[in-house]
């Protein structure tokens, strides 16, 4: 998907593309899971920046409506062309869930 925004009266344009996949491997009580994704981000008087999103996690299943799951990965890293990363979130979730 594309997010592209014109604020034409303050002469700033900015152009935010993302790109991701994912996959979820079922195996027994437990399902993997993988993304990755690419990220461009374009704005007027400023360097461009890419990046790229990584994610591993792990479902298991305690019920056929509740499971324990972790997730680990870097979300939102943007690099600019001169080297310096404008953003880059670390993040690590442990937690339980449930459907209804």
């Amino acid at each position: 998907p594309t997010n592209a925004t014109d604020a034409t009266a303050l002469g700033i344009y900015h152009d935010i593309r993302a790109m991701n996949a994912s996959v979820a491997v079922p195996m027994g009580k437990m399902t993997f899971t993988a993304q990755v994704g690419s990220n461009t981000y374009k704005r007027t008087g400023v360097d461009d920046a890419k990046g790229n999103d990584y994610v591993l996690g792990l479902d298991y299943a305690l019920s056929a409506r509740t499971a324990m799951f972790v997730k680990t990965g870097t979300y939102a890293k943007l690099d600019t062309i001169s080297g310096t990363s404008e953003n880059k979130s670390v993040s690590t979730a442990v937690g339980l869930k449930t459907t209804f």
